[in-house]
C-alpha cells in the first residue's frame, strides 16, 4: 500500500511548510487534476527582501502566501480541475487566487487563527467561488 495523492500532498505541504521563517509556517501544493506536483511553496516575503521585523504583525504585510508562491510556479492552463493542498486552511484571498487557476479544491491539515480571519466570510468566498474546503483526513492509502 501507499498514500493517496491526497495524503502525499498534504504531507509534501507540511514539509513545505518547514522552509518558512515566519511565525506561522504555511506550506503549500499545487497538483494538476491526475496528481502530479506542479508547484509548491511556503509563505515569506519576496525574493530579496529581508525582514529585521520581530513580530508578526510587523512582518505580516510583506510576507507571500505560501499557495500564492505555489501558485505562481504554474499557469491556469495546468491548474484547472486541480487541487491545492496547504498547511493551514486558506484565507479568502487564497481562495480566490486558486479558483483564477481553475482549482477545485483545497486540502488543508491545520485551522487558522480564527481570532484574525473571519470563517463566515472565507466559507461564503469559497461557496461563490466553486471552490471545496476540504479538511484533512489523515493519512490514508490506496
Amino acid at each position: 500500500m501507499r498514500l493517496t495523492k491526497r495524503s502525499w500532498s498534504i504531507n509534501l505541504a507540511v514539509t513545505a511548510a518547514t522552509r518558512s521563517e515566519e511565525f506561522h509556517k504555511v506550506g503549500a501544493v499545487v497538483c494538476r487534476a491526475d496528481g502530479v506536483v506542479l508547484g509548491v511553496g511556503y509563505n515569506g516575503p519576496p525574493p530579496g527582501v529581508d525582514l529585521e521585523a520581530t513580530s508578526r504583525d510587523e512582518r505580516r504585510p510583506y510576507v507571500i502566501h505560501a499557495e500564492a508562491n505555489a501558485l505562481r510556479l504554474t499557469t491556469p492552463q495546468d491548474a484547472t480541475g486541480g487541487w491545492l493542498a496547504t498547511s493551514m486552511h486558506p484565507c479568502a484571498e487564497c481562495i480566490k487566487l486558486a479558483a483564477a487557476y481553475g482549482i477545485t479544491e483545497i486540502n488543508w491539515k491545520h485551522e487558522l487563527d480564527w481570532s484574525v480571519y473571519d470563517r463566515a466570510a472565507i466559507q461564503l468566498v469559497a461557496f461563490r467561488t466553486g471552490v471545496r474546503l476540504i479538511p484533512d483526513q489523515g493519512v490514508t492509502y490506496a
